[in-house]
Order: structure tokens, then sequence, then C-alpha cells
């Protein structure tokens, strides 16, 4: 049902920002504005309950990994600040942190809290001011409790309506809900996604005066260092920076692979549209690309396949181009299973042409730097020469098995850690373990025993998952590598 209903809709606000690239007279204009007005309601109402659809059948479910708290809120902050500009009033942020390293949490749950609260106060508040302010709550070992306070000018929040204001379907009032309009789910989500990661949230206000969110929120400090802070003129307004840029579009959606189209001609990208994962594998195989934009409910063979095939390839048949899976599913575990087929992000329908953008940018950005962002594991030679000698044929087999068997067994890994069921992640990694020592990759070895030695209830074995992760995604490459340059040695 989410499939059905993301797809058209994913069309149908891509159509409408290309339409306001094209030449419109006053009224043209305005009755474009009215319809994106329209679409972007319709998508908040559908998202808000697809969001409530979730948390009711207890499909919610965390996806920690490493990020940057300060580039996550600037992200916000620059999403709120064209939305702050309009209404004429005041953005401000306040970071009062200073983490020298990342922190593992779920990162689309913490953006999608202060979009939601920062929105919230934004579609309040005609003149004044929002704002945004982090600090450090308390320490305790590994784990920091961050606090998130979004407050605003704006027209506050009767007393006796408080304690109803994370109710679904809830505003201050029917003459608010006249007034502003919206359908009072925002809220309620993002008290339920406060909840989820283990924190809580609170709300003081006084009418006319302005009303303040403070969620409190859990995360464990990383090993990894803080990423380079980036220029806010993000690579998503300089598409002229990646004129080369080869993309290949697997979509079987026609209305989809016309927004598509529209928006690489409109970046100068060079491209070509497949409309089925079969095609897809085809083409990687006759032409270089940069990018693969993979659908991933397709016909013939889906996205996953297709993707886990492309990675097979040797590196000039794409066998290392960056592929972004692309879905219109609310499914929980599509990232998961995305980034076990071999994808290096995600991006869920339906999705802004700057948010598309900005993804592209980030990875072929990377590959104008290449001696800075290349993997850094490499398969050890020396173990490979002990373990086969010369039989190239035997250890290619080997490689071969292990990119088709050992991504099955990490989402079994990723599904008992998500649970926390120690017995069955225990067995995984102890069946695991061999697996890179198999392909010259013996440091993968060592931290699968430190890992099926530890308690997953303690915050230290997170930093242990987090380099495990980290280790995975590289030693996939690493292996892709090796096994590629082993293929031309062979075929010469």
């Amino acid at each position: 049902m989410s499939h059905e209903i993301r797809n058209p809709i994913n069309a149908m606000v891509g159509m409408v920002n290309l339409l306001y690239d094209t030449p419109l007279n006053a009224d043209q204009t305005e009755y474009l504005d009215t319809v994106k007005y329209a679409s972007e309601l319709l998508l908040s109402l559908i998202s808000g309950v697809l969001d409530i659809a979730k948390i009711e059948a207890g499909e919610l479910e965390t996806h920690t990994a490493p990020f940057d708290l300060q580039a996550l809120c600037q992200s916000v902050i620059g999403t709120m600040s064209y939305q702050a500009h309009e209404k004429g009033i005041g953005l401000v942020f306040d970071y009062r942190t200073n983490f020298e390293t990342q922190l593992i949490g779920d990162a689309k749950f913490v953006n999608q809290i202060l979009v939601n609260l920062l929105s919230n106060a934004a579609k309040f508040t005609s003149e004044g001011e929002i704002g945004l302010a982090t600090s450090v709550l308390k320490t305790d070992g590994l784990v920091h409790w961050v606090q998130f306070e979004v407050w605003d000018t704006g027209i506050g929040i009767p007393e006796d309506e408080l304690p109803h204001i994370f109710e679904r379907f809830k505003q201050a009032g029917n003459d608010t809900k006249v007034r502003y309009g919206g359908t009072g789910l925002g809220l309620t989500i993002t008290q339920q996604l406060v909840q989820h990661l283990g924190g809580e949230i609170s709300v003081v206000s006084q009418p006319g005066q302005g009303t303040r969110f403070t969620a409190k929120i859990p995360f464990t400090r990383s090993s990894l260092p803080v990423l380079e802070k980036r220029s806010a003129d993000t690579a998503a307004n300089q598409p002229a920076a990646m004129p080369t840029t080869k993309v290949l579009v697997a979509e079987d959606n026609p209305m989809n692979q016309r927004y598509l189209e529209g928006l690489l001609k409109k970046w100068n990208f060079d491209f070509h549209i497949s409309s089925n994962g079969a095609e897809a594998v085809e083409m990687a195989q006759s032409y270089q690309y940069d990018v693969i934009l993979m659908d991933i409910r397709m016909p013939e063979m889906d996205g996953y396949e297709a993707t886990r095939r492309i990675r097979k390839l040797p590196p000039h048949q794409n066998g290392e181009a960056i592929i972004i899976a692309l879905t219109a599913s609310a499914m929980v575990d599509d990232l998961e299973k995305a980034k076990a087929a071999g994808c290096n992000e995600h991006l869920s329908k339906p999705f802004a042409p700057n948010q598309l953008l900005e993804v592209i940018s980030q990875y072929t950005s990377k590959q104008t730097n290449p001696p800075a962002e290349r993997t850094q594991i490499q398969v050890n030679e020396a173990r490979i020469l002990e373990l086969y000698g010369d039989d190239a044929e035997h250890c290619q087999m080997i490689m071969q098995m292990f990119l088709e068997v050992v991504p099955n067994d990490v989402v079994a890994l990723v599904d008992a850690w998500k649970t926390k069921d120690a017995q069955q992640f225990k067995a995984l990694a102890h069946r695991m373990k061999p697996n890179f020592d198999m392909v010259g990759l013996p440091e993968g070895t060592r931290k699968m025993e430190k890992l099926q030695k530890s308690d997953l209830s303690k915050p230290e074995t997170d930093v242990l998952w987090e380099d495990f992760q980290v280790f995975y995604a590289q030693a996939l490459q690493a292996v892709r590598t090796h096994l590629g340059s082993m293929e031309n040695v062979i075929s010469e």
C-alpha cells in the first residue's frame, strides 16, 4: 500500500519542482504554488498516517550508526532556513556541545524529530524567531545524554491544552486547526520517536509569548572522529561542478522515469534508463557509470538482486560504481537489505530534487579526491599466497562464495543485534569468523571473535558493532577489487 501511494506522489511532487524551471506567467505561478502546497500537504498527511501505522504495528526499529551531531543539526537548520525566510522570522542555532568523536544513534529519527519540532514552531510563529539549542545534559561512561531545545515566539498553547498536545489529531483548539490547518499527527510521531530512542520530551508554553519543547535523548560515543565541516554552500547548489557524471537509472515506473530524466537533464548529467533489474545488469556490463540509481521493486529482477549481480562484476563493468537505492516502500528493513546487497546509500520516495543531488554530489565529490577516500583495508596478499599458493581459480571461487554468503549472514546478524538475541548473535559471529581469514582479511576474523565474546547489553559493545560495520563495508569493497584484478589476470 505504501509503495502504491508513494510512487505517484513522488512523481507529482517531482514534476511540480521541474515546472518551476519553465517559463511561467503570474497566473501559472500562482496555480503552481497551489498545487505545490496541496501536494506537500498530502505528502505530510500520508507520511504521518504511515508513520503512525508503523508505530502501532511495532515495526518502528532503530538503525544505529555513527553520525556527526553538529553536521546533522546544521543540515536541519539549512532545511528550515527557507521556511523561516519566507515567513520573515528569525532562525537561531545555539550549538553548545563539542564532541571530538561521532555519536552512535539513529540519525534519521533525530533529523525527523528536529524537523518536526522546528516546522511546528515556524507554523505557529508569524513574528519574532524560532530556534534550536543543543547541550550535553550528562555523561555516563560512553553514554551522552543530549538535550535538544526548540523554541518559538509564536501564539503559544493554553494551559488546559498542554496535557493533550501529544495526542493524535489534537491541536490547541478548533480555531487553531481552522486557521493553521494540519493533521495533528506531527507531535504524536515526535513523542513516539523520542521515546523509541530511549528519551523523553516535554513542553512549556505561554499563550501569546511562545512555546519551548525539550527532548532528552541518549547516544553512545563512537570511536570515529567528527566529520570535516563542509561549507554551507553545499554541492546541491552547484550541479555544474559535475558535468561528466554518468548515471544509470533502473526504474520501471514511467512517471518516475520522466521525473528523473528531467532532473538529470537539468543537471547536465549523461544518463541511460533501464526498466528492470535484468536490463540494468546488462547495461552495467556495456557502459561505464559513476552512479546507479536503483529502484528496489521492479519486474523480472528486483533492485536487491540486480545490485548483488553488479557488485560481482569487475571494476570496469561497474562493480565499484556508487549505487543509490530508491524505494517507495515503508518497510523498516529496507536500509539493511540495501546495504547488505551492496548499495552505498538509500533514499526514500518521495524525495526533493536537492536531496537526490546532494547524495550524488556527496559520493561523486569523493571520487575527485581518491587518495583521501579510498578503502583503507586491502586483501592480505601474503595470507592469500599462504592459503592458495598458485591456485588462482580456487581463490577466485572462495572470494565469489564470500560475496554471495556473507551479506546474507550479515543481514541475519543485524536482525539478531536489533532484537538483542545474544544466542543467535554469538552463533552467527562464530560461524562467520573463518570467512574473513579465507579471503585474506584476518582482521575481520579478530573483530568477529570480539563480537562473539561481547555482552550485547553493554555500551562498549556498541563501539565494537559500529567498528565492524565500517570494516565490513570496506571488506566487501576490498574483496571485489581483488577479485576483479584476479579475473583480469586470468582472462589475459
